[in-house]
């Protein structure tokens, strides 16, 4: 939606009538310049003789008079280009210049319209191609520069559902939704129109569309608030968030939504710290179940079993790597690491029978090895030999002389 240039300069003619001077018509004052687009010169000029004469109050008038016009002219070209928050800054200084004068004010609502109705067609092109969460944000920013645009407020309604749906609450949850806040615009509908559908506008009538938000936002804000006992908190905070743009005011609404976005950014910590668990990124998933435990209000517990579930891979991977050990032959490596187990987790599974065992066949071992190399027969060296195989295939060179012996001792 485009602002026509052509009245700009019937605009800063009505602007310098404005400044209650007669000497437009006297070429190189500071009116001349303003009424024939001279700013800067205008500008310069009065700044001059402000600067000249600091007690004269008409010349501190006519300097701010020439700031104003600059400004004003400037903020209309930067809305001509479409770019229109600069526009609305500069039209925002110009109030705070001249709180006076109603000209930037104007264009500070017509700029704004414009920036709501840019936002709306970005949501509703979203909405169109079913990506509901860029659509709700632009329906957000329409709302912020036009709060209470019906079709913004529609979007963002059908869209806070739809991803809610999406999320797991059902079609009943969907369809009681939007059946309640089409009943509340139904409700606002019957007192916009008179017989004949003739539009009717009053004081009254604005106060009837507040009074309707409110009331549609303390419905979502109920709905929000059993969601949170829920501990869906995305769905939650959708809903928060329309009720603020229902009812931007409610401050029960915003520590609802703020809380909510911190629950939802510590559920998703929760969500990678399970995912660094199946991962076996042990130390990950402690360090970010202990920033998600500081980070969260309502979810403590859940963090504390995350953290105990991060302990309990943790001696899991232990166990299971001295048991890989243990099947390996490497008796030895795997008590040393059945011990670590023990020294944080003392009653760990089987851990310590296993260890107990494994200590008593490195005795077995080095002793029946000691036995047979004292033993000069044959024959009996090779059974005390084979003693060893039958618990540990792979102690030191055992396989090697029971396979030389064999050949040697003629069997019984």
């Amino acid at each position: 939606m485009r602002i026509d240039p052509r009245n700009s300069f019937l605009a800063t003619l009505l602007l310098v009538s404005a400044c209650g001077t007669t000497a437009v018509d006297k070429q190189g004052t500071v009116e001349w310049l303003i009424v024939h687009g001279r700013f800067q010169e205008a500008v310069d000029r009065a700044a001059a003789k402000a600067k000249d004469h600091p007690g004269d109050e008409q010349a501190q008038r006519t300097y701010r008079e020439a700031q104003f016009a600059q400004m004003l002219e400037s903020g209309r070209r930067l809305s001509f280009a479409d770019r229109d928050l600069e526009a609305l800054d500069l039209f925002r200084r110009a109030t705070e210049l001249a709180p006076d004068r109603n000209e930037a004010v104007t264009w500070i609502e017509k700029t704004r319209r414009k920036l709501a109705e840019h936002f709306l067609e970005i949501g509703l092109e979203a909405h169109a191609s079913d990506k509901l969460d860029e659509a709700l944000v632009a329906y957000e920013s329409a709302l912020q520069f036009d709060p209470g645009n019906r079709g913004a407020l529609t979007g963002m309604a059908d869209a806070t559902l739809a991803v809610n749906y999406r999320a797991g609450l059902g079609k009943a949850y969907y369809e009681e939704g939007l059946r309640s806040f089409k009943d509340g615009l139904l409700g606002q509908a019957d007192g916009e129109f008179g017989k004949g559908d003739k539009y009717i506008d009053s004081p009254q009538l604005d106060q009837r569309r507040k009074q309707l938000a409110v009331e549609m936002a303390a419905a979502r804000m109920t709905v929000a608030a059993t969601l949170v006992e829920e501990a869906k908190f995305d769905a939650a905070r959708n809903e928060y968030r329309l009720a603020l743009a229902l009812d931007p005011g409610n401050a029960a609404a915003k520590t609802g939504k703020e809380s909510c976005d911190l629950e939802s950014h510590a559920a998703q910590i929760h969500r990678d710290a399970e995912m660094a668990i199946v991962r076996g990124r042990l130390d990950k998933a402690l360090e970010l179940a202990e920033e998600g435990a500081r980070l969260t209000v309502l979810q403590k517990d859940r963090f504390e079993g995350l953290k105990n579930r991060v302990q309990e891979a943790r001696f899991e991977t232990i166990y299971k790597e001295a048991l890989a050990m243990e099947r390996d032959g490497k008796f030895p490596d795997a008590i040393v690491r059945y011990g670590d187990l023990l020294k944080i987790a003392a009653y760990y599974k089987d851990a310590l029978t296993r260890k107990e065992t494994l200590e008593d066949f490195v005795v077995r071992a080095d002793r029946l090895y000691s036995q047979a190399a004292g033993e000069t027969d044959a024959t009996k060296k090779l059974e005390t030999l084979r003693q060893i195989l039958q618990f540990w295939a792979d102690y030191r060179d055992v396989a090697d002389q029971v396979r030389e012996l064999a050949k040697t001792v003629t069997p019984q």
